[in-house]
């Protein structure tokens, strides 16, 4: 093979791998200056909902989030300050069957006094927060 052959070839396959590489790298800077004024847009768009916000609303929110927190505190606390309240909890439970008889569901009712924090009072509490303190708290 000659020489002249050799080097056409050679500079055409690292002529073709530089092009990859600087269209790679454009592609990378297209997309970080799009991804820059996509973060600009936000932010403008975040800066005009702010100045057309009411200034009664943040009191308004402020209002419901105590609200809220505080029947949920009262909730929780409540049988500690008196024993004689009592909840009630309602399960239902899957008895066993012989070979296709007997079985079903069994629904069992227990009473329980003093204090209950369950999943759903924890998911509450967590909802309340992620909306007054915003999305990054709450995961």
């Amino acid at each position: 093979m000659p020489l002249e052959l050799i080097s056409m070839g050679l500079s055409a396959g690292l002529g073709f791998i530089f092009k990859l590489v600087a269209t790679n790298q454009a592609a990378k800077r297209d997309q970080w200056d799009y991804m820059m004024k996509k973060g600009e847009a936000d932010e403008s768009s975040r800066n005009s909902a702010r100045q057309m916000q009411n200034p009664a609303a943040a009191y308004i929110r402020r209002f419901i989030v105590i609200t809220m927190m505080s029947i949920l505190a009262f909730i929780v606390v409540a049988p500690a300050i008196d024993p004689t309240l009592t909840t009630n909890i309602i399960t239902e439970i899957e008895n066993p069957s012989f070979l296709g008889f007997g079985g079903g569901k069994q629904i069992v009712i227990a009473m329980v006094s003093g204090i209950m924090y369950d999943e759903t009072i924890r998911s509450i509490l967590a909802s309340i927060i992620g909306y007054y303190f915003g999305t990054s708290t709450v995961k």
